[in-house]
């Protein structure tokens, strides 16, 4: 599956992606990746914030896909309230891809993606995981 969109120049664009997590953890993932893979417009985040509900969350959810129409959303945390309440409210957007887990290197993987075929999501994230190593330094 190829997802990209034809802006008002007529030119391809990156499909969109949205960052959910919990609190500022997104928003400041996307700046990170910004640092790195510059303006990053098609990327937007959304963090559940101390004392919201999952219910207010989930409105807020909703106009943040209806706002960047998203192939896929990004969640922190398998099993926490952002990734579950996604997951819920994906329901009404079928088309949607749900990913967890999402790291710099996944959303930097995904957001200069031009496939997002399961199959080319799964190998973006194998190849995120392998990139997973533990260094030590001798000690002295």
């Amino acid at each position: 599956m190829q997802v990209f969109a034809l802006n008002e120049e007529s030119e391809l664009t990156n499909p969109n992606i949205l960052v959910v997590g919990h609190g500022p953890f997104p928003v400041s993932l996307v700046e990170s990746a910004r640092m790195i893979g510059g303006a990053l417009d098609n990327v937007r985040a959304l963090g559940l914030q101390p004392g919201v509900t999952p219910n207010d969350f989930a409105a807020e959810l909703r106009n943040a896909i209806a706002e960047s129409a998203p192939a896929i959303v990004l969640t922190d945390l398998f099993g926490g309230t952002p990734h579950n309440v996604a997951r819920l409210v994906l329901r009404e957007h079928p088309d949607v891809v749900l990913m967890s887990a999402v790291s710099l290197p996944l959303l930097l993987e995904v957001a200069f993606a031009d496939d997002l075929s399961p199959e080319a999501l799964d190998q973006m994230r194998e190849a995120t995981a392998a990139r997973i190593v533990s260094t030590s330094t001798p000690s002295a």
